[in-house]
Parts: C-alpha cells; sequence; structure tokens
C-alpha cells in the first residue's frame, strides 16, 4: 500500500525548547491516523510541522514520498496539498458560509469552485442549509459551524487533512456522534488524515492507526487492538482504558501464576526465562465475576468497592484480598452491589492478558 504521508526521526523545537522529539510513523493512503495524548504531549506542534507552519530542527517530513520539509528545506504550506482542521474551527466571521467553504478555491473557474462548494457541503450533511451567501458563522449551530469547517476542509481535495482536535467544546453528545460520521465522510471522500485528540474515545472511533504521545516523544503506533491489548510500557496502559497493572510471579517452561489464576503463555513461558516476577495488563474485559462461595479470604475472591453505569453494562472495581485492586465489565442489571464479596478468575477465551518487563 502505498504511504501517503512518512514522517522520520522529526524533532519540533521552539527557542531552546523540544516540543517533539525524535518522532517516525507511516500514514498510508486513505487511511486516517490519530495522535493521542494529554496536552503539552506534542501533538498540535507535530502538525504544524506536516502542514509546514513549524520547521523541524531534526528528521524528514515525506508526503507521496516527495520530501516537503527538513532541516535544509521547507516547501511553503499551500504548495504541500495540506488541509487542516482547528479544534475552534476557525471560520472567518466577516465571510459567509458559502465564502468560507470556497475560501480555497480560488484557483477553480467559478462554475467548477460552486459546484465543488456544493458537493462538499453535501457530502458533509449540510443539505438544508439554504441561503449560502447570506448566512453568516455566528447564525449557525455549533454542530454546524462544525460541519462547515469540515466542508472547507476538504472542498480543496487535499492530499492529506490534519484536524487538529477538532470535536473540543462540543456538547457529550456530538463528541461522541460526529467522530463516527466524520470517519465515514472521510472515507467515502477518499481522504487520507491525520487526527490530534486526547480523547482515547475519538480516537478509536476514528482511526485505523494511532499514536500514542508523551513528552513529545511517539510512545507506540498501531491499530487500536494493539495498543489496547498490546501496549508496549507503562505510560500507553495507564493511558488507554482501564485496567490494572499487576505483579505475578512467573513459572519458567508453564506461564505466570495471578491471584486469580494461572495463565499460560503460547511460547509455553520460554520467554520468562530470567524473570522471575513480571507486571501484567489486566484489561476488565479478561475479568470473569461469579457469586462467591466460600470465605472471604478464599482465593480469588474480592471486594465490589464501586460500580459505574455505562448504559447496557456496568465497570466494577474490585479489591482482592492482597488490597490490589482490579476492574471487570458486567451486565448493568448484574445483582452485585458495593460491600458484596464476589469471586472472580480470568475468562479461559480470553488470551491477550500482557506481561511486560520494564
Amino acid at each position: 500500500m502505498r504511504e501517503r504521508l512518512e514522517v522520520g526521526r522529526a524533532s519540533v523545537a521552539y527557542g531552546t525548547e523540544i516540543a517533539v522529539r525524535d518522532v517516525s510513523f507511516k500514514l498510508a493512503a486513505g487511511h486516517i491516523g490519530c495522535l493521542l495524548g494529554p496536552e503539552g504531549s506534542g501533538k498540535t506542534s507535530l502538525l504544524r510541522a506536516i502542514a509546514g507552519f513549524e520547521p523541524v530542527v531534526q528528521g524528514a517530513i515525506h508526503i507521496d514520498g516527495a520530501r516537503v520539509c527538513s532541516v535544509k528545506s521547507k516547501l511553503p504550506p499551500e504548495l504541500r496539498g495540506v488541509g487542516m482542521m482547528f479544534r475552534d474551527c476557525a471560520l472567518f466571521p466577516h465571510l459567509t458560509v458559502g465564502q468560507n467553504v470556497g475560501f480555497g478555491l480560488h484557483k477553480l473557474s467559478r462554475e467548477e469552485a460552486i459546484k465543488r462548494m456544493i458537493e462538499s457541503m453535501h457530502r458533509v450533511g449540510l443539505r438544508d442549509l439554504r441561503d449560502l451567501d447570506r448566512r453568516y458563522p455566528h447564525e449557525l449551530s455549533g454542530e454546524q459551524r462544525q460541519r462547515v469547517a469540515l466542508a472547507r476542509a476538504i472542498a480543496p481535495k487535499p492530499r492529506l487533512l490534519l484536524l487538529d482536535d477538532p470535536f473540543s467544546g462540543q456538547e457529550r453528545d456530538l463528541r461522541e456522534r460526529l467522530p463516527l460520521e466524520v470517519r465515514d465522510i472521510l472515507k467515502q471522500a477518499e481522504i487520507t488524515a491525520l487526527l490530534a485528540t486526547c480523547d482515547e474515545r475519538e480516537a478509536f472511533a476514528m482511526a485505523d492507526e494511532i499514536g500514542v504521545l508523551s513528552a513529545g516523544r511517539l510512545q507506540q503506533w498501531g491499530d487500536a487492538e494493539a495498543i489496547y491489548h498490546r501496549p508496549v510500557n507503562r505510560f500507553v496502559a495507564n493511558y488507554i482504558g482501564q485496567g490494572a497493572i499487576l505483579t505475578v510471579k512467573a513459572a519458567p517452561g508453564l506461564g505466570i501464576m495471578t491471584e486469580i489464576g494461572f495463565l499460560p503463555l503460547p511460547d509455553g513461558g520460554a520467554s520468562l526465562q530470567g524473570r522471575p516476577y513480571l507486571e501484567i495488563l489486566l484489561r476488565p474485559g479478561q475479568v470473569a465475576m461469579h457469586p462467591a462461595g466460600g470465605s472471604n479470604a478464599e482465593l480469588g475472591n474480592a471486594e465490589v468497592t464501586a460500580k459505574t453505569y455505562r448504559g447496557v453494562e456496568a465497570l466494577y472495581t474490585l479489591r482482592l484480598s492482597s488490597g490490589t485492586e482490579i476492574f471487570a465489565v458486567a451486565p448493568a442489571d448484574n445483582p452485585y452491589r458495593v460491600g458484596e464479596v464476589v469471586h472472580v478468575k480470568l475468562k479461559p477465551h480470553h488470551p491477550a492478558i500482557l506481561y511486560m518487563a520494564e
């Protein structure tokens, strides 16, 4: 598959402060990537370097195989074929909706520009927005402004679209719904895109591949399943989803023993040689809950310390006899209550428990 974007050992700095350090990844044409991380992790700085608004102090960035920036050279933003959608929509308040959408189409004929504007508006679901040349951004709802901003971004048919935390500031229901809609829009338009966000739900809803950033460094790049079930270090494990990191005893040649059961490993435990104690990541979906059948101190028993409803299911916080806390999910209408003792064990059909030796 052809690479649309390649970032090779790129670093971005503001004076003496390094914002992005030695980041490398590739994004195939037609794919949607995501830079996921907390505030200050370097997401926006990296997007700005790809767009051409910031230089790199190390490494290079290629689009469709052509180098667009390095330490020695920098292609102007307008020649990169890159579109950008900002977190606050950044619509021009003095321009009408139609003028906003058509802002980047000045090189086209009037007829072609109007055709492209209408096509883009329809693509983002704004077929019923009337009088485009007479309505201004302040007259629109937040969702409509978001769609206008997306229409403006895709109208020039960029080779690469960058989205900088585009759903921040939106109401909760929109933040849950819009990422899925935007993904469908981008896929239908065959636009390669790179999203930056702090919200893992947006990342999982939109992206084919996710890069987790921390302190300007790319911790891991992979699909959602790999990021969630096979994190490469503690930061990724803790930042993505919910889970417990447990220190367990290794049984070389067999597997590992946990407080809630034995875990055989695919290689028969050969990889455990020389590692008597390991850390494993236990996700909620890997833990089964049952009514307790013995004393509170029985192996595998745990006390329910919290229950959080998530619609059709509930997330349980469980305290083992050692004091270690783990998590489990179960149907929301099950009878387990806070303070109750339940029996927990590893699900036999869930082999994706990870061990990490750091």
